[in-house]
Protein backbone atom coordinates (compact mmCIF):
# COMPACT_ATOMS: atom_id res chain seq x y z
CA UNK A 1 0.00 0.00 0.00
CA UNK A 2 0.83 3.73 -0.25
CA UNK A 3 0.59 6.42 2.38
CA UNK A 4 1.43 9.41 3.41
CA UNK A 5 3.49 11.04 6.10
CA UNK A 6 4.84 14.46 7.06
CA UNK A 7 8.00 14.15 8.16
CA UNK A 8 11.40 12.71 6.74
CA UNK A 9 14.65 13.06 8.10
CA UNK A 10 17.72 13.21 5.29
CA UNK A 11 20.90 13.04 6.53
CA UNK A 12 23.31 15.53 3.83
CA UNK A 13 26.26 13.89 2.13
CA UNK A 14 29.17 14.70 4.59
CA UNK A 15 32.67 16.42 3.34
CA UNK A 16 34.31 16.55 6.23
CA UNK A 17 37.81 15.72 4.96
CA UNK A 18 40.57 17.57 3.03
CA UNK A 19 41.22 17.05 -0.07
CA UNK A 20 45.33 17.30 -1.09
CA UNK A 21 47.32 17.55 -4.43
CA UNK A 22 46.00 13.38 -5.45
CA UNK A 23 43.00 14.11 -4.37
CA UNK A 24 41.64 17.08 -6.39
CA UNK A 25 41.69 17.29 -9.76
CA UNK A 26 40.00 18.95 -12.93
CA UNK A 27 39.18 16.70 -15.82
CA UNK A 28 41.63 18.62 -17.55
CA UNK A 29 44.55 16.68 -15.42
CA UNK A 30 43.12 13.71 -17.02
CA UNK A 31 43.69 14.95 -21.10
CA UNK A 32 40.14 16.81 -21.66
CA UNK A 33 40.73 19.55 -23.93
CA UNK A 34 37.68 22.44 -23.90
CA UNK A 35 35.80 22.76 -26.59
CA UNK A 36 37.93 21.33 -29.13
CA UNK A 37 34.67 18.99 -30.49
CA UNK A 38 36.80 15.37 -29.95
CA UNK A 39 35.76 13.25 -28.17
CA UNK A 40 36.27 13.06 -24.70
CA UNK A 41 35.34 9.79 -23.41
CA UNK A 42 39.39 8.93 -22.19
CA UNK A 43 39.59 11.64 -20.04
CA UNK A 44 36.45 10.45 -18.13
CA UNK A 45 37.41 6.83 -18.10
CA UNK A 46 40.37 7.70 -16.28
CA UNK A 47 39.08 10.23 -14.36
CA UNK A 48 37.13 7.40 -12.80
CA UNK A 49 39.66 4.77 -12.45
CA UNK A 50 42.23 7.47 -11.04
CA UNK A 51 39.43 8.33 -7.94
CA UNK A 52 38.39 4.52 -7.65
CA UNK A 53 41.88 4.08 -6.87
CA UNK A 54 42.41 1.63 -9.69
CA UNK A 55 44.69 3.44 -12.38
CA UNK A 56 47.13 6.00 -11.78
CA UNK A 57 47.58 9.42 -13.28
CA UNK A 58 49.04 7.85 -16.26
CA UNK A 59 46.19 5.28 -16.70
CA UNK A 60 48.42 2.45 -15.12
CA UNK A 61 46.63 -0.08 -13.15
CA UNK A 62 47.46 0.36 -9.68
CA UNK A 63 49.51 -2.93 -8.24
CA UNK A 64 47.56 -4.61 -5.32
CA UNK A 65 47.41 -2.11 -2.13
CA UNK A 66 48.58 0.48 -3.49
CA UNK A 67 46.38 3.49 -4.08
CA UNK A 68 46.19 6.69 -5.16
CA UNK A 69 45.55 8.48 -2.37
CA UNK A 70 43.79 7.13 1.34
CA UNK A 71 39.76 7.97 1.62
CA UNK A 72 40.35 7.19 5.60
CA UNK A 73 42.50 10.50 5.38
CA UNK A 74 40.87 12.49 2.39
CA UNK A 75 38.00 13.33 0.20
CA UNK A 76 38.29 13.94 -3.24
CA UNK A 77 37.08 16.51 -5.61
CA UNK A 78 36.50 16.25 -9.38
CA UNK A 79 36.12 19.79 -11.28
CA UNK A 80 34.80 20.06 -14.55
CA UNK A 81 35.36 23.72 -16.22
CA UNK A 82 32.61 25.15 -17.94
CA UNK A 83 32.61 24.26 -21.70
CA UNK A 84 31.39 21.15 -23.95
CA UNK A 85 32.85 17.52 -23.60
CA UNK A 86 31.85 15.69 -26.09
CA UNK A 87 31.75 11.95 -24.69
CA UNK A 88 30.17 8.02 -25.96
CA UNK A 89 33.03 5.99 -27.53
CA UNK A 90 31.38 2.54 -29.21
CA UNK A 91 33.99 0.07 -30.43
CA UNK A 92 33.17 -2.65 -33.09
CA UNK A 93 33.17 -6.20 -32.12
CA UNK A 94 34.62 -8.40 -34.75
CA UNK A 95 32.84 -12.25 -35.23
CA UNK A 96 35.92 -13.52 -33.84
CA UNK A 97 35.43 -11.18 -30.97
CA UNK A 98 38.39 -8.69 -29.29
CA UNK A 99 41.12 -8.85 -26.66
CA UNK A 100 42.32 -5.61 -26.24
CA UNK A 101 43.37 -3.19 -23.63
CA UNK A 102 42.54 0.48 -22.84
CA UNK A 103 45.51 1.82 -24.65
CA UNK A 104 45.52 0.17 -27.72
CA UNK A 105 41.87 1.34 -28.05
CA UNK A 106 43.01 5.31 -27.37
CA UNK A 107 46.79 5.07 -28.12
CA UNK A 108 47.79 5.33 -25.02
CA UNK A 109 50.46 1.90 -24.47
CA UNK A 110 50.66 2.69 -20.75
CA UNK A 111 47.17 1.78 -20.17
CA UNK A 112 47.36 -1.85 -20.27
CA UNK A 113 44.24 -2.52 -18.58
CA UNK A 114 42.25 -5.38 -20.39
CA UNK A 115 39.05 -4.77 -22.82
CA UNK A 116 37.73 -8.49 -23.82
CA UNK A 117 34.43 -8.82 -25.98
CA UNK A 118 33.40 -12.38 -27.25
CA UNK A 119 32.34 -11.80 -30.85
CA UNK A 120 29.31 -14.14 -30.41
CA UNK A 121 27.15 -11.07 -28.59
CA UNK A 122 26.25 -7.70 -30.92
CA UNK A 123 28.31 -6.09 -33.41
CA UNK A 124 29.32 -3.12 -31.23
CA UNK A 125 29.35 -1.78 -27.55
CA UNK A 126 29.84 1.42 -25.43
CA UNK A 127 32.71 2.22 -23.20
CA UNK A 128 31.98 3.10 -19.82
CA UNK A 129 32.36 6.72 -18.34
CA UNK A 130 32.95 8.08 -15.34
CA UNK A 131 32.51 5.44 -13.01
CA UNK A 132 33.29 4.89 -9.19
CA UNK A 133 33.74 1.88 -8.06
CA UNK A 134 36.12 -0.45 -6.17
CA UNK A 135 34.91 -3.45 -4.47
CA UNK A 136 38.39 -3.62 -2.17
CA UNK A 137 38.96 0.49 -1.36
CA UNK A 138 35.90 1.86 0.62
CA UNK A 139 35.24 5.27 -1.94
CA UNK A 140 34.04 7.79 0.81
CA UNK A 141 33.51 11.68 0.51
CA UNK A 142 33.48 12.25 -3.12
CA UNK A 143 32.44 15.82 -5.22
CA UNK A 144 32.09 16.27 -8.87
CA UNK A 145 31.24 19.27 -9.48
CA UNK A 146 31.10 21.63 -12.72
CA UNK A 147 32.60 25.15 -11.75
CA UNK A 148 32.27 28.86 -14.18
CA UNK A 149 29.64 31.04 -14.77
CA UNK A 150 27.54 28.25 -16.58
CA UNK A 151 27.16 24.66 -16.06
CA UNK A 152 29.82 22.35 -18.32
CA UNK A 153 27.80 20.36 -20.77
CA UNK A 154 28.67 16.38 -21.19
CA UNK A 155 26.99 15.73 -25.21
CA UNK A 156 27.11 12.27 -26.18
CA UNK A 157 28.26 11.99 -29.69
CA UNK A 158 26.20 11.77 -32.75
CA UNK A 159 24.87 8.63 -34.07
CA UNK A 160 24.51 6.40 -30.84
CA UNK A 161 23.47 2.62 -31.81
CA UNK A 162 20.95 1.46 -29.50
CA UNK A 163 18.91 -1.91 -29.31
CA UNK A 164 19.59 -5.45 -29.78
CA UNK A 165 21.90 -6.28 -32.75
CA UNK A 166 23.26 -9.90 -34.02
CA UNK A 167 27.24 -9.97 -34.67
CA UNK A 168 26.92 -8.44 -38.82
CA UNK A 169 24.32 -5.74 -37.14
CA UNK A 170 21.30 -7.13 -38.29
CA UNK A 171 18.48 -6.46 -35.59
CA UNK A 172 16.82 -8.83 -33.33
CA UNK A 173 13.52 -9.41 -32.13
CA UNK A 174 13.41 -11.54 -29.03
CA UNK A 175 10.58 -12.95 -27.15
CA UNK A 176 10.77 -12.78 -23.52
CA UNK A 177 11.75 -16.36 -23.73
CA UNK A 178 14.52 -16.16 -25.81
CA UNK A 179 15.87 -13.10 -24.20
CA UNK A 180 19.57 -12.71 -23.92
CA UNK A 181 21.82 -9.15 -22.78
CA UNK A 182 24.88 -10.72 -25.14
CA UNK A 183 23.41 -8.96 -28.02
CA UNK A 184 22.63 -5.60 -26.13
CA UNK A 185 24.40 -2.48 -27.96
CA UNK A 186 24.10 0.32 -26.05
CA UNK A 187 26.37 3.25 -24.89
CA UNK A 188 27.39 3.63 -20.99
CA UNK A 189 25.89 6.15 -18.74
CA UNK A 190 27.62 9.01 -17.92
CA UNK A 191 28.27 9.28 -13.75
CA UNK A 192 28.02 5.29 -12.66
CA UNK A 193 28.24 5.03 -8.73
CA UNK A 194 28.47 2.06 -6.91
CA UNK A 195 28.61 1.11 -3.30
CA UNK A 196 29.92 4.01 -2.27
CA UNK A 197 29.27 6.65 0.42
CA UNK A 198 28.91 10.75 0.91
CA UNK A 199 28.39 11.68 -3.21
CA UNK A 200 28.07 15.03 -4.09
CA UNK A 201 27.08 16.10 -7.30
CA UNK A 202 26.35 19.67 -8.63
CA UNK A 203 26.05 21.87 -11.41
CA UNK A 204 26.66 19.97 -14.33
CA UNK A 205 24.37 19.35 -18.16
CA UNK A 206 24.47 15.92 -19.33
CA UNK A 207 22.60 16.29 -23.16
CA UNK A 208 22.40 12.34 -24.50
CA UNK A 209 21.92 14.19 -27.65
CA UNK A 210 18.98 11.48 -28.49
CA UNK A 211 17.01 11.88 -31.25
CA UNK A 212 15.76 8.87 -33.04
CA UNK A 213 16.47 8.72 -36.91
CA UNK A 214 12.56 8.21 -37.53
CA UNK A 215 12.52 11.71 -36.16
CA UNK A 216 15.42 13.59 -38.16
CA UNK A 217 17.66 12.75 -35.44
CA UNK A 218 20.65 11.02 -35.92
CA UNK A 219 20.43 7.81 -33.05
CA UNK A 220 20.08 4.41 -34.59
CA UNK A 221 17.24 2.17 -33.00
CA UNK A 222 17.04 -1.51 -33.57
CA UNK A 223 15.72 -4.86 -32.38
CA UNK A 224 13.87 -5.42 -29.06
CA UNK A 225 12.46 -7.75 -27.12
CA UNK A 226 8.82 -8.43 -25.99
CA UNK A 227 5.76 -5.63 -24.48
CA UNK A 228 9.14 -4.37 -22.79
CA UNK A 229 10.37 -2.85 -25.63
CA UNK A 230 13.88 -1.81 -25.03
CA UNK A 231 15.32 -1.50 -21.49
CA UNK A 232 18.98 -0.32 -22.28
CA UNK A 233 20.68 3.01 -23.17
CA UNK A 234 22.32 5.71 -21.29
CA UNK A 235 21.32 7.35 -18.01
CA UNK A 236 22.75 10.67 -16.94
CA UNK A 237 23.27 9.07 -13.49
CA UNK A 238 23.19 5.81 -12.15
CA UNK A 239 23.88 5.25 -8.78
CA UNK A 240 24.08 1.96 -6.95
CA UNK A 241 23.90 0.49 -3.47
CA UNK A 242 25.48 3.98 -2.42
CA UNK A 243 24.62 6.13 0.65
CA UNK A 244 24.32 9.44 1.89
CA UNK A 245 24.14 11.40 -2.04
CA UNK A 246 23.50 14.89 -2.67
CA UNK A 247 22.39 15.64 -6.35
CA UNK A 248 21.93 19.17 -6.78
CA UNK A 249 21.12 21.89 -9.97
CA UNK A 250 21.33 18.88 -13.05
CA UNK A 251 20.12 19.09 -16.04
CA UNK A 252 19.77 15.73 -17.74
CA UNK A 253 18.13 15.61 -20.85
CA UNK A 254 17.54 13.59 -24.13
CA UNK A 255 19.16 10.47 -22.51
CA UNK A 256 18.70 7.06 -23.82
CA UNK A 257 17.24 5.55 -20.69
CA UNK A 258 16.67 7.81 -17.41
CA UNK A 259 17.66 10.97 -16.10
CA UNK A 260 18.53 9.64 -12.86
CA UNK A 261 18.40 5.89 -11.67
CA UNK A 262 18.84 5.09 -7.87
CA UNK A 263 18.85 1.69 -6.61
CA UNK A 264 19.96 1.17 -2.75
CA UNK A 265 19.59 -2.53 -1.40
CA UNK A 266 17.25 -1.62 1.42
CA UNK A 267 15.16 -4.51 2.30
CA UNK A 268 12.38 -5.89 4.25
CA UNK A 269 12.85 -3.35 7.62
CA UNK A 270 11.16 -6.43 9.43
CA UNK A 271 13.27 -9.02 8.50
CA UNK A 272 16.74 -6.43 8.26
CA UNK A 273 15.59 -3.63 10.93
CA UNK A 274 19.49 -2.13 11.79
CA UNK A 275 19.79 -1.07 8.06
CA UNK A 276 21.14 2.19 7.63
CA UNK A 277 18.90 4.59 5.68
CA UNK A 278 19.89 5.57 1.77
CA UNK A 279 20.02 9.30 2.56
CA UNK A 280 19.25 10.90 -0.97
CA UNK A 281 18.32 14.45 -1.21
CA UNK A 282 17.39 15.91 -4.84
CA UNK A 283 17.07 19.70 -5.24
CA UNK A 284 17.19 21.96 -8.22
CA UNK A 285 17.15 18.75 -11.31
CA UNK A 286 15.75 19.11 -14.44
CA UNK A 287 14.90 16.05 -16.21
CA UNK A 288 13.22 16.60 -19.40
CA UNK A 289 13.11 14.72 -22.75
CA UNK A 290 14.77 11.91 -21.81
CA UNK A 291 13.65 8.15 -23.41
CA UNK A 292 12.18 5.77 -20.63
CA UNK A 293 11.86 7.66 -17.02
CA UNK A 294 13.04 10.95 -15.96
CA UNK A 295 13.59 9.21 -12.45
CA UNK A 296 13.83 5.71 -11.53
CA UNK A 297 13.86 5.01 -8.18
CA UNK A 298 13.97 1.50 -7.82
CA UNK A 299 15.46 0.76 -4.15
CA UNK A 300 16.14 2.49 -0.94
CA UNK A 301 14.61 4.51 1.84
CA UNK A 302 14.89 8.51 2.77
CA UNK A 303 14.28 10.12 -0.35
CA UNK A 304 13.75 14.01 -0.07
CA UNK A 305 13.15 15.79 -3.68
CA UNK A 306 12.86 19.14 -3.75
CA UNK A 307 12.34 22.26 -6.55
CA UNK A 308 12.79 19.63 -9.33
CA UNK A 309 11.19 18.58 -12.87
CA UNK A 310 10.38 15.39 -14.69
CA UNK A 311 8.75 16.36 -17.42
CA UNK A 312 7.97 15.57 -21.41
CA UNK A 313 9.67 12.01 -20.77
CA UNK A 314 9.56 9.29 -24.29
CA UNK A 315 7.78 11.87 -26.20
CA UNK A 316 9.81 12.08 -28.92
CA UNK A 317 9.82 8.63 -29.52
CA UNK A 318 7.42 5.79 -31.53
CA UNK A 319 8.16 2.24 -32.10
CA UNK A 320 11.25 0.56 -31.34
CA UNK A 321 12.60 3.87 -29.72
CA UNK A 322 10.00 3.84 -27.31
CA UNK A 323 10.50 2.47 -23.65
CA UNK A 324 8.42 1.53 -21.07
CA UNK A 325 6.76 3.04 -19.03
CA UNK A 326 7.64 6.59 -19.95
CA UNK A 327 7.03 7.91 -16.36
CA UNK A 328 7.71 11.23 -14.88
CA UNK A 329 8.81 9.20 -11.98
CA UNK A 330 9.03 5.23 -11.68
CA UNK A 331 9.29 3.88 -8.12
CA UNK A 332 9.37 0.00 -8.38
CA UNK A 333 11.66 -1.80 -5.72
CA UNK A 334 13.76 -4.23 -7.71
CA UNK A 335 16.08 -6.88 -6.08
CA UNK A 336 19.34 -7.22 -5.11
CA UNK A 337 22.08 -9.48 -6.61
CA UNK A 338 21.33 -12.06 -4.06
CA UNK A 339 17.62 -12.07 -5.21
CA UNK A 340 16.23 -9.98 -1.83
CA UNK A 341 13.59 -7.93 -2.44
CA UNK A 342 14.20 -4.61 -2.27
CA UNK A 343 11.52 -1.48 -0.50
CA UNK A 344 11.11 1.98 -1.39
CA UNK A 345 10.43 3.89 1.94
CA UNK A 346 10.24 7.23 3.26
CA UNK A 347 10.44 9.34 0.09
CA UNK A 348 9.08 13.28 -0.19
CA UNK A 349 8.79 15.54 -2.97
CA UNK A 350 8.32 19.18 -2.75
CA UNK A 351 7.53 21.98 -5.18
CA UNK A 352 8.14 19.65 -7.82
CA UNK A 353 6.66 18.82 -11.93
CA UNK A 354 5.61 15.75 -13.85
CA UNK A 355 4.17 17.24 -16.99
CA UNK A 356 3.58 16.02 -20.57
CA UNK A 357 5.28 12.80 -19.67
CA UNK A 358 4.01 9.76 -22.49
CA UNK A 359 3.37 7.81 -19.69
CA UNK A 360 1.99 8.51 -16.54
CA UNK A 361 3.34 11.42 -14.29
CA UNK A 362 4.52 8.68 -11.32
CA UNK A 363 4.08 5.42 -11.83
CA UNK A 364 4.24 2.86 -8.74
CA UNK A 365 2.55 -0.53 -9.56
CA UNK A 366 4.15 -3.70 -10.08
CA UNK A 367 5.83 -3.90 -6.58
CA UNK A 368 3.66 -1.33 -5.08
CA UNK A 369 3.55 -3.77 -1.87
CA UNK A 370 7.21 -2.68 -0.95
CA UNK A 371 6.49 1.24 -1.50
CA UNK A 372 5.76 2.87 2.03
CA UNK A 373 5.19 6.53 3.33
CA UNK A 374 5.91 8.50 0.23
CA UNK A 375 4.43 12.12 0.21
CA UNK A 376 3.79 14.95 -2.40
CA UNK A 377 3.25 18.54 -1.64
CA UNK A 378 2.74 21.55 -3.80
CA UNK A 379 3.69 19.52 -6.80
CA UNK A 380 2.12 19.53 -10.04
CA UNK A 381 0.77 16.65 -12.13
CA UNK A 382 -0.13 17.25 -15.71
CA UNK A 383 -0.69 14.05 -18.07
CA UNK A 384 -1.57 13.83 -21.58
Amino acid sequence: FLFFSSIICISQAKITRPTTKASYKTIKDFGAIPNDGKDDTWAFIKAGKYFSNLWDINSVPLKEGKVNFSYASNSARLEIPSVTYLVGKKIDIPAEGISTTYGKIFGYPKATAALKFSGDGSFKTGLELLKLSNSKNNIDQVVIKGTGSVPPVIKYNDGLWIGFFNNKGVPLFLTDNDYNPRYRTSIATFITIESCKNIVLENIEIDGNNIAADSKGKTIYGGGYGKHLLQTGASGTYIINTKNVSLNKLNIHHMTLDGIMYQDYYKDPQKFPKQLNSNVSIKNVICNYNRRQGFSWVGGRSVLVENSKFNNTGILFTGIAAGNPGAGVDIEPEEDPNGNKLWCMDGRFINCDFINNKGNALVNDLTWQRTLSVSFDNCTFHDV
